[in-house]
């Protein structure tokens, strides 16, 4: 499949020189779980942070995707409360970001689970 082909020759899946950061918080800000599980699979980090976006969980939340914060979730760092009140991006924490643009389902989900 051409996604495990491209992360097969991508030279650092981790980089955060894209416009949000990493391949996996591009994922996670359009929605597309094929690439993010791809993404995991292939293990890249959950929590590289881009300067304006924040990590993968923060750009999950600000467009309430509560599918990929759930994945994201379970494929977090050791301590999962520690990483879902990571600060960074423009809206500090996930949780922020859910909440500003009205995503009550994603906030929910970020606040049952230690935000």
């Amino acid at each position: 499949d051409i996604i495990a082909l491209l992360i097969a020759r991508t030279a650092n899946i981790d980089d955060a020189s894209g416009p949000r950061g990493t391949a996996l918080c591009e994922a996670c800000y359009y929605g597309n779980v094929p690439l993010t599980r791809a993404l995991l699979r292939a293990n890249a980090a959950v929590d590289i942070a881009a300067t304006r976006w924040g990590n993968a969980l923060h750009c999950a939340a600000e467009n309430g995707n509560t599918h990929l914060i759930d994945l994201l979730l379970a494929h977090a760092p050791s301590n999962p409360v520690a990483y879902i009140n990571t600060p960074g991006g423009r809206f500090s924490r996930a949780l922020y970001a859910a909440a500003f643009h009205g995503h009550e389902d994603a906030a929910r989900v970020l606040s049952s689970r230690g935000a």
